[in-house]
């Protein structure tokens, strides 16, 4: 088996993808996944903006260039297009928690920024408070190994609604979750515990407070800079780092039936559509809905007549169904070894569909494979390497190529020949600024397709009976959030969801060789 010559490495293609243009401008900053994770306060209530801290604290970073912020949640208040946050109004430390696994899972965040215990104490349950949060932040790094968590104390001049809180109770519980700190980080856990500011309260003569637990917009600014200091001082002891842009758009996996496209897509709430196309006939069916939620990631792999669907749920377990196009029947989902994973991918060789996933924990590629014709199954194992984002696969006869995207954004390429049963080992592709990936291979060639960082779209061969690559070309579209591609003979079906939500076609007939426009489905 040949191995293909790096892209970089043979001067085929600039070092940044995707142009000559875009590899002299500076590499722009990392972006950090921020998720403001808390109740009323993170939400924002008694600022006249809705802002909260989060708006004062969006303005100190912007005010730095060694990264930049992207807050993340299913919650969404304040001004601006970053508003996102998991500020629930009322609620517990234990109701924080019994949600959490969902929302880190959905979010992926790289930084929480916690602000719990107000209600806890001020509702007259004070009594574990503190072993309460506790089991909160061990719960997020159990979600999330490797994340930093910074908490900020719930602020120490509160006297609570019915001003019932005393200066003891606050200052027991801040003192029992600044203890943990260090008893975090020597378990190797990236946890801050920060004091918040002793604001005044909403009867003094320049009030920081609107009532006894919540800020005005002068003390959320004060919370702001308090975060804002421990945020750089974790960045600056490497504690995260950040990475390219996660898209926005719904999430696409496709598959091959003789000469049909069955594309899926995952919806905002994580429900999955199918639309299937028919390109003898020239018609596509319309979206379906299928059974299953709670999905953040997606494969599909044909064998014979028969898709098999592979899909990660926000618990990070992995899951199957299959659908035979002959007769028309679903299987049931059911479980598959696995878990604790962020995304999945799959490829086929005979009757054998060999499965890729990504550890949600550390970024490390496992593969593991599934026999259809036998019904055996292989143990996971790991394929080296770590950080990374995204993996798709292809197959030229008996050999899967697969590309990962690491998380800042560059990419590799990693060859299994299953008839020799060796893997070549990760080495560098070239490119850089990658977001969303696809591949599909004609004959002997594989045909990669990325989206970067600027929402544009660009493709590049590799011959794998030569060991050359063409190049990376720049193609028309743009907004690209995610993408799949599926070889039917000498020709590509590509389909990409845009960051406005929809989704697109497009056909690359490589043995005339001519591209298609793009279609909306």
């Amino acid at each position: 088996m040949k191995r293909l010559i790096a892209l970089a490495s043979a001067c085929l293609l600039a070092p940044a993808v995707p142009t000559a243009a875009s590899a002299a401008t500076a590499p722009a900053p990392h972006v950090v996944r921020v998720m403001p994770l808390g109740d009323s306060i993170t939400w924002g209530v008694g600022s006249a903006t809705g802002g909260g801290y989060r708006q004062p604290l969006a303005d100190l970073i912007a005010q730095q260039s060694a990264y930049t912020v992207d807050f993340v949640g299913s919650m969404r208040n304040g001004p601006g297009s970053d508003a996102e946050n998991e500020g629930h109004s009322g609620y517990s430390i234990d109701q924080v928690r019994a949600s959490v696994d969902r929302w880190l899972a959905m979010a992926r965040p790289d930084v929480v920024l916690l602000h719990v215990g107000a209600n806890d104490l001020d509702h007259g349950s004070q009594a574990g408070a503190a072993d309460r949060a506790t089991a909160l932040v061990d719960r997020i790094f159990a979600d999330r190994p490797g994340i930093t968590v910074i908490m900020q104390g719930v602020v120490p001049t509160s006297p609570g609604l019915n001003n019932q809180l005393t200066s003891g109770q606050l200052a027991q519980y801040n003192d029992r979750m600044r203890q943990l700190a260090p008893v975090e980080q020597q378990q190797g856990r990236h946890f801050t515990f920060v004091d918040g500011p002793a604001l005044a309260t909403a009867g003094a003569s320049v009030p920081e407070m609107v009532d006894g637990l919540h800020p005005n917009d002068s003390g959320y600014a004060r919370m702001a800079r308090t975060f804002y200091g421990a945020l750089q001082a974790d960045y600056s002891s490497g504690w995260f780092s950040g990475g390219a842009p996660i898209p926005q758009g719904p999430l696409l996996a496709s598959a091959m039936t003789g000469h049909t496209a069955h594309l899926y897509r995952v919806t905002a709430d994580g429900h999955i559509e199918t639309n299937d196309g028919n390109y003898d006939a020239g018609a596509w069916n319309g979206w379906q809905q299928l059974p299953g939620s709670l999905v953040v990631s997606l494969s599909a792999t044909a064998v014979g007549d028969t898709v098999h669907l592979y899909a990660v749920t926000q618990d990070g377990l992995l899951h199957t169904a299959d659908k035979n196009y002959a007769t028309g029947a679903w299987s049931d989902w059911r479980y598959l070894p696995g878990s604790r994973i962020e995304s999945i991918t799959s490829a086929a060789t005979g009757t054998t569909v060999r499965l890729f996933a990504v550890l949600r924990e550390n970024g490390v590629p496992r593969t593991a494979d599934q026999d259809y014709g036998t019904g055996a199954w292989t143990d996971w194992h790991d394929l080296g390497g770590s950080q990374v984002s995204q993996l798709v696969a292809a197959t030229t006869r008996n050999t899967v190529h697969l590309y990962a995207v690491t998380q800042d954004g560059l990419l590799h390429t990693d060859d299994g020949d299953y008839g020799a049963g060796s893997w070549t080992g990760w080495h560098d592709l070239g490119g850089s600024l990658v977001t969303s990936l696809a591949a599909a291979g004609t004959n002997d060639t594989v045909h990669l397709y990325a989206g970067t960082q600027d929402g544009l779209f660009h493709s590049a061969d590799g011959d794998y009976s030569t060991g050359r690559w063409n190049g990376w070309t720049s193609r028309p579209g743009s907004l690209v959030a995610h993408l799949a591609a599926s070889a039917d003979r000498d020709a590509v079906h590509l389909f990409a969801s845009t960051t406005d939500g929809l989704t697109h076609s497009q056909d690359a007939d490589y043995g005339r060789p001519a591209w298609g426009g793009w279609y909306n489905l």
